[in-house]
């Protein structure tokens, strides 16, 4: 339970679901229909995203998920990292590898909750791995690293997408 994730590897992953915002535009989510990819709320608001992507590395056996919308040519992201090496229904917290991040294309704000940061926890509801489906839930507090002294309270997060699983 205590792998950590290949950052190289999430870095690359996560750069793919950023530049993929610039050719698809407002393109809508391929969740068929059963409402936001990945949505939450803030104690300051709320996300429900326009669009997702998701990969699988069977080698790192990790989840790299990213939900993003697109507003007046900025676009917000909640990227989730994920170690599958978890039990089904069981909270996993951000010390023991799993990370919830939550930032604009623009720098304006960047809110992180990982191993070194933060505290929350992730919880992986449903893994299909035939139709390849993964359903959770998140909940934390992400400081920010942009200002030291603000912070973001994450609740009721989820997040129902279908992934891509790669070698």
């Amino acid at each position: 339970m205590n792998k950590l994730i290949n950052k190289p590897l999430v870095a690359i992953l996560a750069s793919g679901i950023l530049l993929s915002t610039i050719p698809t535009g407002c393109k809508k989510s391929s969740n068929n229909g059963s409402g936001s990819a990945v949505s939450a709320s803030f104690s300051s608001g709320s996300f429900s995203s326009q669009q997702s992507q998701a990969f699988y590395s069977k080698s790192q056996a990790a989840f790299v998920i990213g939900g993003y919308t697109i507003v007046n040519g900025d676009t917000s992201v909640i990227e989730l990292d994920l170690t599958s090496n978890v039990t089904l229904n069981t909270p996993v917290t951000f010390a023991n590898g799993q990370s919830v991040y939550y930032y604009d294309s623009k720098g304006t704000f960047y809110f992180s909750g990982d191993v070194t940061s933060g505290h929350g926890s992730v919880t992986i509801t449903s893994w299909d791995t035939t139709h390849t489906k993964l359903t959770g839930t998140f909940t934390g507090v992400l400081p920010s690293t942009t200002n030291a002294s603000d912070s973001l309270v994450i609740n009721n997060g989820q997040f129902n997408v279908t992934y891509i699983a790669e070698p």
